[in-house]
Order: C-alpha cells, then structure tokens, then sequence
C-alpha cells in the first residue's frame, strides 16, 4: 500500500515469507490451489494492464497517474490476499492446536506402555535365564548323584554277594579281566 521502493520491496518478502509458511502447512503447495491460480491470473491482469498503458505512449502525467492506480490495485489486491492468508494461517494453526495435547498423550502413553512391555520382557528374560542356568544345575547334580547312588549299589550288591570290591576300578578283580565282565 506504499509507493516507497524500499517498503515495497519489504511487503513482498514478507508476502513471499508468508507464501512460503503456508506451503509448508499444504504439502509444498502455495495457498490452495484456487488461491494460486487466483493470484497469477491477477498478476498476470497487472502485467497485461501496465503493458497497454506503456503502449498507448500517454504523456508522461498520465502514465505516471496510470502506473500509480495500478499500484495501489495491485497493493491492495495483495493486501487483501495477505489478510486471507493470515486467516487461513490462523484457522491452521488453531485447527493443529486442537488436537496436539490429545496426540501427544496418546503418543507418550504408547511410549510408557512400550517401555513397561520391554521391562517386563526383560524381566522375563531374566528370569527364564535363570530357571534354565537352575535347571541345568539340577540335572547336572541329578545326573552326579544317580552316578554316585549307582555306584554305591553295585558296591552293596558286590558285598551281598560276598564278593570283595576291587581296590582298583577296571582291573577285573585284579584277574586282568576287562571291566565289562563285572
């Protein structure tokens, strides 16, 4: 809405920056896509306006009143659409809002829920681990025991039949017999 080059050239690239916030909120989009084509058919208007006028070779008053009318259409034309952008941003950004809170207890809750199922599986882990290590022990001595209790009763049965022990495990009663013959 300013003749000043220097403002000029500040309303677009805070224009362009706005262009640029909503196309991050649609998906690489500017606007919508009715908004788009809105704005370049009316740059496009502009453009074909300031060619006619510099063509029709009006004196040099004329031509600056022409060029100032079609600035101040264009500005407030692209005011306009900025005010629409801003309505549309905050409607955006109120409609985000909303939901946020929501989203984000669910998404730490499903956090919290993960991790208790991970220490829980650990735990459970853990404690598998150490049923299997205390089962393997058992078998283990089991298997010690029923070797020494198998031991001891070939040895009650040598006796009741009064067969002496051998001294020497494997020596056949000292007969130079093999073990298997016992």
């Amino acid at each position: 809405m300013t003749t000043d080059e220097g403002k000029k050239v500040e309303q677009v690239k805070q224009f362009l920056a706005q262009v640029a916030s909503i196309e991050e909120l649609n998906d690489g989009k500017p606007f919508t896509h009715e908004m788009h084509i809105r704005i370049t058919e009316e740059a496009e208007r502009l453009r074909e306006q300031q060619r006619e006028v510099e063509a029709r070779n009006l004196g040099e008053a004329e031509l600056a009143k022409m060029k100032k009318k079609l600035q101040d259409s264009y500005e407030d034309r692209m005011s306009q659409m900025q005010k629409m952008v801003n309505i549309r941003n905050i409607f955006i950004i109120k409609m985000i809002m909303i939901p946020v809170p929501a989203a984000f207890n669910e998404i730490l809750l499903s956090f919290q829920m993960e991790n208790t199922l991970k220490e829980t599986s650990a735990a459970q882990e853990s404690m598998m681990r150490m049923l299997r290590e205390n089962l393997q022990k058992a078998q283990s001595d089991n298997e010690s025991m029923r070797y020494e209790h198998d031991q001891l009763e070939q040895r009650r049965m040598m006796i009741q039949l009064g067969l002496s022990v051998p001294a020497v495990i494997g020596t056949g009663l000292g007969l130079g017999l093999p073990c298997s013959i016992l």
